[in-house]
C-alpha cells in the first residue's frame, strides 16, 4: 500500500468531499470551525480552493457551489485568546472567506460561570464551543460544519478507546461524516449540550481524516498559510490525549521497557500491538502502522454499517409510528447482531438520539443479551419452548415483545393465541414511563415530561409557526392557519393546548384543555399509521400541524 506524502491536491480533496453524502444537502454555505491552528488553517484553505474550481460544479450542482464560511470561537480563557481569534479572523478575510467570531458569554443565560483557574474546564469548555458554533450553523444557513481532524487525532482517539475498554466500533476513530444529534440531557451541563430537533438536521464532517498531520503541515509550507501553534496541545499533564500525543511524538517505535510502570505508553503499545495482528505484514514505522490499523477498522465499520442497513431492510415489516417491527426468520450473521441490535435501541429509544442512554449504555454484554433472545425462537412458533422471555427490556428504555405477524400484517400480542399461519418477530417500543410527572411548560430538552404545555401565545406570533420535539421521537410543527377553536377571542386567554402519551405506544395526541371544560382532542397519531422509515408521519386536518418522526434508522 502506497502511503502519500506531500501537500494535499485539489483533486485529491475533491475526491474526499464527493464521498460526503449529507442527507438534505450541503445547505447555502459550509463551516469550518477555524481555531488558527495548521490542521483547521489547511482545511479552510483546501475547501475555498475546491469551491472555485471546476471539480465544485461537478461535485455540487452548477448553481448550487455552496460558499464557505469560517467560525471561531473565543474562548476567553487564555490572555492570547483575544489575540489569537483576532489573528485567525485576519487570516480568514486575507482568503475572501467571510468570518464569525464568537464569543463564550461565561456566566449568562445557562452558560456556566467562567471556570476558574485550576478547575478542569476542557469538556466544559468544548460543550460552550459546540453551542455557538450549531447557533451560527442555523443562524448562516450551514448544514454542515467542517473540522480538521486528522490520521493522528485518529490514532489517539482509538488509543483512548481502548484504555476505555472500547470494542471493535470504537477502534474505528471518528466518522468522516456524521450527525450533530440531540445531545444528552443526563451529562453535566445539559442544557449547554443540548441540540434537540435541530441537531438531527446538522453534519459534522471531518474530511481529513485519512491525512496525517506532516502532509497538512507540508500544504500550509507550500502556499505560505500562517497558523498559530497552541502550546497547551502539546502539554502532557493537561490531558490524557495530550499525553498519548507525546508518547507517539516521542520516537518511531515503542518497546515494552518504556511502558513499564506507565500507563500512557502501555496504552500505545497496546495499540500496536493489536495493529500488528490485523496488519501482520505491515514493514511501517508504530505511528504508520497505527494510522493504517485504525483506517483499516474505519472501512470494516463502514462494510458493517452497510450490511445492517441491508438486512433491516430485508426484515422490517410494516409497525406503528416509532417502533420496529423485527421478522426472526432469518438470522444475521453473528458478527453484525449487535450492530442490528444497536440500530434498532436507537430509534425507538426516548433517549436523546446519539447520546450512551439511547443505545444501551453501549455495553456490549447488553447487546449481546438482546440478540441472544431475538433470535434464539427463529423458525418456531412455540414459544413456550424457547429460552427468551416473552417480553422484556435490557437498556434505553426500550420494550421488545414477541408478537405473531399474520399474512394480513396483523400484529398479534400475546394476549392472542398463537395461529399456525402466522410468522413470529418481535416488536420493539418505547417502554412505560416508569413514574408519572407533572405536564413541562418548558420542553427544552426534549421533554423529560410525557405532556408538553404548548405555548399557543408564541405558536400566534410566528407566521413560520414553531416546532416541538415530544418524548425525543416526534417533531411536532404548528403552523397557521390554525383551527378557529384555538384563535377564538374571548376563549383564547383561559385555553391550554397540551401534547400527551396516548395507547399502547405513547403516539403523541393533542388536547385542547379549558378552565372549566372537558379536555377536547384536536388531533392525535394513530396506531394504525404505518411508516416505520419514512420522515412524514402525519399532518393536521387542515394543514395546522406536521408531524414527523425525530429519529432515524441509518448508520449515521
Amino acid at each position: 500500500m502506497r502511503i502519500a506524502t506531500g501537500p494535499i491536491t485539489n483533486l485529491e480533496f475533491a475526491q474526499v468531499i464527493r464521498s460526503i453524502n449529507p442527507r438534505g444537502g450541503w445547505g447555502q454555505r459550509i463551516a469550518v470551525a477555524l481555531s488558527g491552528g495548521s490542521d483547521s488553517i489547511c482545511l479552510l484553505f483546501l475547501l475555498g480552493r475546491m469551491l472555485e474550481s471546476a471539480q465544485a460544479k461537478e461535485i455540487f450542482a452548477p448553481n448550487s457551489v455552496p460558499e464557505c464560511l469560517a467560525l471561531t470561537v473565543d474562548h476567553g480563557l487564555q490572555a492570547a485568546s483575544a489575540a489569537t481569534a483576532a489573528k485567525t479572523r485576519e487570516h480568514a478575510v486575507s482568503q475572501g472567506v467571510p468570518h464569525r467570531l464568537l464569543s463564550i458569554p461565561w456566566g449568562v443565560s445557562f452558560f456556566p460561570p467562567r471556570p476558574v483557574p485550576g478547575e478542569a474546564f476542557e469538556e466544559l469548555a468544548r460543550k460552550a464551543r459546540n453551542r455557538l458554533l450549531l447557533s451560527a450553523m442555523v443562524a448562516e444557513g450551514a448544514n454542515v460544519i467542517m473540522f480538521g481532524h486528522h490520521a493522528d487525532d485518529q490514532v489517539e482517539t482509538a488509543v483512548m478507546r481502548l484504555s476505555r475498554g472500547s470494542g471493535f466500533l470504537g477502534l474505528a476513530g471518528m466518522r468522516k461524516l456524521r450527525r450533530w444529534g440531540m445531545g444528552d440531557r443526563d451529562s453535566p451541563a445539559p442544557e449547554l449540550g443540548w441540540a434537540g430537533a435541530t441537531g438531527m438536521g446538522k453534519w459534522i464532517a471531518r474530511p481529513l481524516l485519512d491525512i496525517p498531520k506532516s502532509r497538512i503541515l507540508a500544504t500550509c509550507e507550500e502556499h505560505g498559510l500562517n497558523y498559530v501553534d497552541d502550546v497547551t496541545n502539546f502539554q502532557p499533564a493537561l490531558t490524557i490525549r495530550n499525553a498519548i500525543r507525546h508518547v507517539l511524538s516521542k520516537s518511531s517505535s515503542l518497546t515494552s521497557d518504556e511502558s513499564r510502570g506507565n500507563p500512557v505508553p502501555a496504552m500505545v503499545l497496546n495499540a500496536v500491538r493489536l495493529a500488528k495482528i490485523a496488519l501482520p505484514e505491515s514493514s511501517s514505522s508504530d505511528r504508520d502502522l497505527l494510522r493504517r490499523w485504525v483506517q483499516s477498522n474505519r472501512c470494516l465499520v463502514e462494510e458493517m454499517d452497510a450490511r445492517v442497513t441491508a438486512f433491516l431492510q430485508d426484515n422490517i415489516r410494516p409497525a406503528p409510528p416509532s417502533t420496529i417491527l423485527l421478522w426472526v426468520s432469518n438470522v444475521p450473521p453473528e458478527d453484525i447482531q449487535t450492530a442490528v441490535v444497536l440500530r434498532i435501541l436507537r430509534f425507538v429509544s426516548p433517549n436523546p438520539w446519539g447520546s450512551p442512554s439511547a443505545e444501551g449504555g453501549r455495553r456490549r454484554q447488553s447487546l449481546a443479551r438482546i440478540a441472544s433472545y431475538l433470535w434464539a425462537a427463529k423458525n418456531s412458533l412455540s414459544l413456550a419452548t424457547s429460552p427468551a422471555p416473552h417480553s422484556f427490556t435490557a437498556g434505553s428504555q426500550v420494550l421488545w415483545t414477541s408478537v405473531v405477524l399474520l399474512p394480513d400484517r396483523t400484529i398479534h400480542h400475546r394476549d392472542h393465541p398463537i395461529l399456525p399461519h402466522g410468522k413470529l418477530a418481535w416488536i420493539a417500543t418505547r417502554q412505560p414511563p416508569t413514574r408519572k410527572r407533572a405536564p413541562s411548560a418548558t420542553p427544552s430538552l426534549g421533554s423529560l415530561s410525557l405532556s408538553i404545555v404548548v405555548d399557543i401565545t408564541h405558536v400566534f406570533a410566528e407566521a413560520r409557526g414553531t416546532e416541538v420535539l415530544f418524548d425525543c421521537r416526534f417533531i411536532l410543527r404548528f403552523r397557521p392557519p390554525f383551527p378557529a377553536v384555538l384563535t377564538f377571542p374571548s376563549r383564547s386567554s383561559d385555553l391550554q393546548v397540551l401534547i400527551v402519551p396516548h395507547g399502547r405506544y405513547f403516539l403523541p395526541q393533542i388536547l385542547l384543555r379549558g378552565a372549566e371544560e372537558p379536555d377536547t382532542v384536536l388531533w392525535e397519531l394513530r396506531e394504525d399509521y404505518v411508516d416505520p422509515l419514512g420522515s412524514l408521519v402525519a399532518t393536521g386536518a387542515t394543514g395546522w400541524l406536521e408531524v414527523r418522526q425525530a429519529r432515524i434508522l441509518d448508520a449515521l
